[in-house]
């Protein structure tokens, strides 16, 4: 359902880019006459709800799909239908690569250094875990690379939770922060969703809905106060999720009576 997928990953983009610029906005607009953030700003409850209005929509969308039948398996449910799918899948693989060798070489500049350095590393682990799922596409997984690919990106996105939660903990402005922590949280259910189809325990809806959410909160979050590493990293889940999203949804289709009704008619 290719018009479908061209709806809702649209209404993501544009809203993406709406909340990166409230986002933007918000990072100048927090603080107080005497430089102290401020909760209550206005600025923080359109925050709010843009968040809001952008699950309540994705839920809309989703709800709406379900009329449709979703492929079990990860051959049909993951295959790329023109060559956008493979050269944005190694483009986000490429990125989140940068970001990796970015995170290992600005160690020093983190206020846990050696946790950085492992993150850089399971940085690189994660987009060769993206470019095994991008290169698999559409086959038959018999050596086991995707299932292996799509592990390396769960554990990149739990260690990055850990390493930003630990990084900011301290920070007495929540705000300089929480996107972060919702963004990479959506980011992991979606990785998870994506390992279920490698592993044979699909969840198609859910796997949707996430995916678009987390497109939508990393792309917020590129504009925190946070180093290069993560800003590029968030650009690549961003892409990669859309992506996956974007897929999925294309790869619905109707029910086999409903097929036959309109051949009728």
């Amino acid at each position: 359902m290719r018009s479908e997928a061209y709806k809702i990953t649209g209404f993501t983009a544009v809203i993406s880019a709406l909340g990166f610029l409230i986002r933007w906005l918000q990072g100048m607009k927090i603080y107080d006459a005497n430089g102290l953030p401020d909760r209550w700003a206005h600025i923080n409850f359109w925050v709010i709800g843009v968040i809001l209005v952008t699950v309540a929509v994705l839920l809309v969308f989703v709800h709406a799909l379900k009329r449709f039948e979703a492929p079990r398996s990860a051959e049909e449910a993951m295959s790329g239908h023109t060559f956008l799918y493979a050269t944005l899948g190694y483009f986000s693989a490429a990125v989140l690569m940068l970001s990796g060798m970015a995170s290992l070489f600005k160690a020093g500049d983190s206020l846990y250094p050696l946790l950085r350095q492992i993150l850089g590393l399971f940085t690189i682990a994660g987009a060769a875990g993206a470019a095994l799922l991008t290169r698999g596409a559409g086959k038959t997984d018999r050596s086991g690379s995707r299932s292996l690919g799509s592990v390396l990106l769960a554990m990149f996105g739990c260690l990055w939770l850990v390493v930003v939660y630990k990084e900011n903990a301290a920070q007495p402005a929540v705000w300089s922060f929480v996107v972060e922590i919702l963004a990479l949280c959506a980011a992991i259910t979606a990785f998870y969703f994506i390992a279920g189809y490698q592993l044979s325990q699909p969840s198609p809806y859910a796997a949707i809905f996430f995916c678009h959410l987390a497109m939508f909160l990393c792309a917020m979050s590129v504009i925190d106060n946070h180093g290069a590493a993560d800003s590029i990293a968030y650009v690549a889940v961003a892409i990669l999720t859309g992506l996956w999203g974007f897929t999925l949804t294309e790869n619905l289709h109707r029910p086999p009576q409903e097929e036959k009704q309109q051949y009728k008619l």
